[in-house]
């Protein structure tokens, strides 16, 4: 994706990877978890705390589901989200959705977690 200069192309290319590792994760539930956060924000579907139909689908799919509570998937919609174009008739990317989530991201994930592992949180 980082070579890829055409806005319309990586958000299409993000797209497909977002299917591509629900289809990885998920074998057969991919499909109804598409079709269920198919009208969630996409800011929130990479957030694990948000997306409670990737959460169930991955206690189905991944017995094990990581301590972070992120997945292949989540970071998937995380390259979606930060791939995704303005709404409306300028195919452009969308700067300010992407503020939010780098924000959201270096506040919520990021940042708290550096805080709890070094006690200062």
């Amino acid at each position: 994706l980082g070579h890829t200069r055409d806005v319309v192309l990586r958000a299409q290319i993000s797209e497909l990877f977002v299917e591509v590792e629900a289809i990885r994760a998920l074998n057969a539930h991919a499909k109804p978890y598409l079709a269920e956060v198919a009208e969630m924000p996409i800011s929130d579907r990479w957030r694990p705390d948000i997306n409670k139909p990737l959460a169930d689908k991955m206690r189905v799919c991944i017995k094990e589901v990581p301590a972070s509570g992120f997945c292949e998937v989540h970071i998937a919609h995380l390259i979606m989200a930060l791939n995704s174009l303005r709404r409306g008739g300028l195919r452009e990317p969308d700067v300010d959705e992407h503020v939010v989530v780098l924000q959201i991201l270096a506040d919520e994930y990021l940042l708290s977690a550096n805080t709890s592992t070094t006690g200062m949180g």
